[in-house]
Formats: C-alpha cells, sequence, structure tokens
C-alpha cells in the first residue's frame, strides 16, 4: 500500500474469486471502508478489468493509504466478519 501523487492510494496484490473492473465500488475489510477502483494495472500497463489469478495494482478513491494494512482484504460483498474464524 503506497501512495503516488497524482493517482492516490495505491494496493498491490492478486485477483480472487471474480473479476474486478475500473469503477467497482468495493470495500475493505475488516475496517469496512468503502471505495471505488479509479484505476487498474497489470504488469505497468492500464486495463478495464483483471481476472481472477492476475497480480495487480489498482488505485482506490476515497481511502488513504495509512487505512490500509498488509493482509487486508478488498470485496464487493458485505461479509460478517465477526462469523469467519
Amino acid at each position: 500500500v503506497f501512495s503516488v501523487k497524482s493517482v492516490g492510494t495505491v494496493i498491490l496484490g492478486f485477483v480472487k474469486g471474480k473479476e474486478i473492473m475500473v469503477h467497482d465500488e468495493l470495500k475493505i475489510l475488516p475496517n469496512r471502508i468503502n471505495c471505488q477502483v479509479k484505476s487498474l494495472q497489470i504488469n505497468d500497463k492500464n486495463y478495464n478489468s483483471a481476472p481472477t489469478g492476475c497480480h495487480v495494482g489498482l488505485a482506490l478513491k476515497n481511502v488513504k493509504a495509512e487505512d490500509i494494512e498488509r493482509g487486508n482484504v478488498l470485496t464487493d460483498k458485505e461479509l460478517d466478519i465477526g462469523k469467519i474464524i
């Protein structure tokens, strides 16, 4: 997780579960922070979507880098964290 001037908060990770697309409304867990995918890169090239299994870089709107920690999960679902153990 880091911040890039003129881009904003950027996270790196693997896509699991389903495709991610630019403009997707997502939630960062466990803190339940709402955000939106501003842009998406695979191997330093811009794309509109990324399929499962890809290593991606995502620029996110509406979230600060300091609000995200290693191991957080980005999801499109509301999960009841208290029941996942």
